[in-house]
């Protein structure tokens, strides 16, 4: 004869069981561990700057540059190139890609011609420019660009309030989110600093989170 099945009246075990079988190996209560996701970063890769000293020449030769109305293709092939020799009536280059200076030649020489007053040459060497890291305006305004993230982004760390909420939080800050504020940002957060003086405020002065 088959005996009934006994069942226990209390809750309590059954709960206990069901438990266990969800999370073998911890006990009864415990809290299941945080889902770990993989990072994701939303930017362009945070790169560090190329250190160099630029010479003299070079520095002459970007405010020059500065001076001009330049712009487009005709800017990026002269700040792409390195400068070998500057005087008040030429300019000497080594060019990336020399047929690209050969087409925006005339356009330089009269961005230039502009700013001395006169007639200015634009003068190449035979051969390309070799190498990535050839000393020109263009790595230079990259370095200086890397720098000024690479600052702006440690700021923003070593932000009391923004460390605080790391720490609330359990947080990690994706680098490649942090920005620079914009126009718009700016005015909004004076504007509301004004509304409400004494308020506090995250991260550096031109430096965002996304």
């Amino acid at each position: 004869m088959n005996r009934p099945k006994r069942w226990s009246t209390s809750p309590r075990p059954r709960r206990l069981m069901r438990l266990r079988a969800r999370c073998p190996g911890r006990t009864a209560g415990e809290s299941p561990a945080p889902v770990k996701r993989a990072r994701e970063s939303r930017g362009k890769p945070v790169l560090k700057p190329v250190v160099f000293e630029p010479s003299p020449l070079l520095l002459n030769w970007r405010e020059l540059m500065r001076a001009t109305t330049l712009s487009g293709l005709p800017r990026q092939v002269a700040a792409g190139a390195e400068v070998l020799e500057l005087t008040e009536d030429h300019v000497l280059l080594r060019p990336e890609v020399g047929r690209l200076l050969d087409e925006c030649r005339s356009q330089i020489e009269a961005a230039l011609s502009g700013v001395k007053g006169h007639a200015f040459a634009v003068n190449r060497t035979a051969e390309d420019k070799i190498g990535e890291n050839a000393p020109c305006v263009q790595l230079l305004e990259q370095s200086e660009k890397r720098a000024a993230r690479l600052a702006m982004i440690d700021a923003f760390k070593s932000d009391p309030i923004v460390q605080e909420c790391v720490r609330i939080l359990c947080a990690e800050i994706d680098e490649t989110s942090i920005r620079p504020l914009t126009e718009n940002e700016v005015r909004e957060t004076v504007i509301y600093e004004r509304q409400h003086p004494g308020s506090a405020r995250s991260g550096s002065k031109n430096a965002k989170k996304r």
